[in-house]
């Protein structure tokens, strides 16, 4: 498997963020509290389905849902999207 972009809309500190992904190996850089671990976070969420409870630790501040949107190339080949949304108390948006 092979991320090759990833959006965040009100997740964390990102606004509207997208992040594209070579093959080979990428680095993310920038200071402290740019959204790096975010990043990690939102792989996590919505790959992996790791998730703390209370689910408006990931919404953006005063905003009301967060949208996560995974693009990655399976080891078949194939792309595929993956979508995650919270509004606060579900990720049912």
């Amino acid at each position: 498997m092979r991320i090759k972009k990833i959006t965040l809309k009100n997740f964390k500190n990102h606004v509207n963020s997208e992040f594209s992904f070579t093959e080979g190996i990428n680095l993310i850089l920038g200071p402290n509290g740019a959204g790096k671990s975010s990043i990690f976070e939102a792989i996590g969420l919505t790959m992996f389905d790791v998730k703390n409870l209370n689910f408006q630790d990931y919404i953006r501040m005063n905003e009301k849902s967060a949208e996560i949107k995974i693009v990655f190339e399976g080891n078949d080949g194939m792309s595929y999207t993956v979508f995650r949304c919270f509004d606060g108390s579900s990720t049912k948006c």
